[in-house]
């Protein structure tokens, strides 16, 4: 019995640290962004005159809601660095919730 208790515990830590909080924001490959997020980051980019030739998705996180909230960072060709935070509806819309870029 005395070993079986420190045992529940770490059983029961390690299935907490594991699990994903419903609601909460989890960290995604970048790769599983919809292309129609990126399509809207990078014509935010364009309608605020930021010049770039290529995009990298460095870090992203995303959120289940009443359809998906996306966070993530935007490295630039020039080294600039730019975070989004977008709302990806069900009925496919886009909706741009902040935005700002470094340097």
């Amino acid at each position: 019995m005395k070993v079986l208790i420190p045992c529940l515990f770490v059983i029961i830590g390690i299935i907490y640290v594991n699990c994903q909080i419903p609601g909460g924001w989890n960290k995604i490959d970048v790769d599983t962004i919809p292309d129609i997020v990126i399509k809207a980051a990078k014509d935010k980019l364009d309608s605020e005159n930021i010049l770039f030739n290529t995009t990298t998705v460095v870090k992203a996180e995303e959120q289940v809601i009443s359809g998906w909230n996306f966070k993530f960072t935007v490295r630039l060709d020039n080294q600039k660095e730019c975070q989004f935070f977008i709302f990806y509806k069900w009925d496919w819309t886009t909706t741009i919730r902040e935005f700002h870029c470094s340097n």
